[in-house]
């Protein structure tokens, strides 16, 4: 094998990315356009932090280059979300 990266779990990555572990999550599902590339044991997925697949992952996602910004994306979803559930104040 030769190259020996350091293997995370979703929180981890979450918190080395400041995300929510639960976005990095969905980011591996197979609906998502460009999904972050993981490894699979059974019900666990874990990253290998530093590894080329990776790092392009993210070069792709931090120059905007990628499908969509997804976190963007869902950042102003909720707080629109949100504020259409709030009752106007009198």
């Amino acid at each position: 094998m030769g190259d020996n990266y350091e293997i995370i779990d979703a929180k981890e990555l979450g918190r080395r990315l400041s995300v929510p572990w639960t976005w990095v999550k969905e980011g591996t599902r197979s609906r998502t356009d460009d999904p972050i590339p993981h490894l699979r044991f059974g019900i666990y997925v874990r990253f290998e932090w530093d590894s080329p697949a990776l790092n392009s992952w993210l070069a792709r996602h931090r120059q905007g280059t990628g499908k969509q910004n997804d976190l963007h994306r869902d950042i102003q979803w909720e707080t629109h979300r949100a504020d259409a559930e709030t009752p106007a104040r009198r």
